[in-house]
């Protein structure tokens, strides 16, 4: 039995180019004809069962789990460790960072999986018709007056620009657009810094300087990125509460834990807040133990 459609029409185009073909790990690696791809087909008994699934390598692959992107396969004795890769069919579940307890969980994600949710955030933010994800819905939800503000000048800046790029004599829109500028920069400088500017105020001399550099428009989307990264900083117990730890879906995995982000639903990266078991729902079920942990569930083909 093969895995699905895709996969016996993946083996038909294997002995289609097959040159030669031999033994590798719990693989037939097929050499074939085409000068970029080989594939490598895969017969998994552990179910009710067999079933013939098929995957593709580099042309001439030599380290064949390397290429596979896996270090162990699911019913083997593996560490479940920061680093290690696991194959089951035709997935790979790698484990990112494993956690001790949820300080350490919390630590991570203020110090580390931000950056990830910050580029994310960047394009979403230039692009909304991309979709929010657990990350900006997350960011909504603190209904924070700062980002609220900050928002507004974000939107008023755009458009005052781009009246401006079409009017540059225009002194007024000129002056308008220096104004929200000097706010901007103070906010890239330190968000909490602008919020704090009284009528009185006069910024530095050295950010007179800065500011009187600017040609350009400023990076308005980076400038939100930043400030909303550091909300989440800020909020991070919040954020696991948000998030939540239930029974949930991805694809064809099942687990309990938070689903983080998505790529093309390609990968997904999941947070195991607790030991459990994580199914990838696939010919009557393959199932891994886990442990709390920051993981990525990639589909191989």
């Amino acid at each position: 039995m093969f895995l699905d459609k895709y996969h016996e029409t993946l083996y038909s185009l294997a002995l289609s180019l097959r040159k030669n073909q031999f033994k590798v790990w719990d693989f037939t690696y097929v050499e074939t004809s085409d000068p970029r791809v080989d594939y490598v087909i895969g017969e998994d008994r552990k179910g009710e069962e067999p079933v013939t699934y098929v995957l593709s390598v580099p042309k001439g692959c030599e380290d064949l789990r390397r290429c596979l992107g896996f270090s162990f396969m699911y019913y083997e004795s593996f560490p479940f460790t920061s680093g290690v890769s696991i194959g089951v069919l035709d997935m790979a579940v790698k484990v990112i960072k494993t956690f001790k307890d949820e300080g350490e969980m919390m630590s991570y994600l203020r110090d580390e999986e931000v950056k990830q949710f910050k580029a994310t955030d960047y394009l979403f933010l230039k692009d909304r018709s991309r979709g929010e994800g657990l990350y900006q819905r997350f960011i909504s939800s603190l209904n924070d007056r700062e980002l609220n503000e900050l928002n507004d000048l974000a939107r008023g800046y755009l458009e005052a620009y781009k009246l401006y790029d079409r009017n540059p004599e225009a002194s007024g829109l000129d002056e308008t657009v220096r104004e929200i500028e000097r706010r901007l920069l103070a906010v890239s400088s330190g968000y909490e810094r602008v919020w704090n500017l009284n009528e009185g105020e006069h910024i530095s001399e050295d950010e007179e300087h800065i500011e009187g550099e600017v040609r350009e428009p400023l990076d308005v989307f980076q400038i939100l990125s930043d400030v909303r990264a550091e909300k989440f900083r800020e909020n991070v117990s919040k954020f696991l509460d948000f998030a939540g730890d239930e029974e949930r879906s991805w694809e064809s995995v099942r687990f309990r834990g938070s689903l983080l982000n998505v790529f093309e639903r390609r990968a997904a990266t999941i947070l195991i807040r607790r030991p459990g078991f994580l199914t990838i729902d696939k010919a009557g079920g393959r199932t891994i133990p886990v442990q709390p942990s920051l993981i990525e569930v990639e589909r191989l083909v």
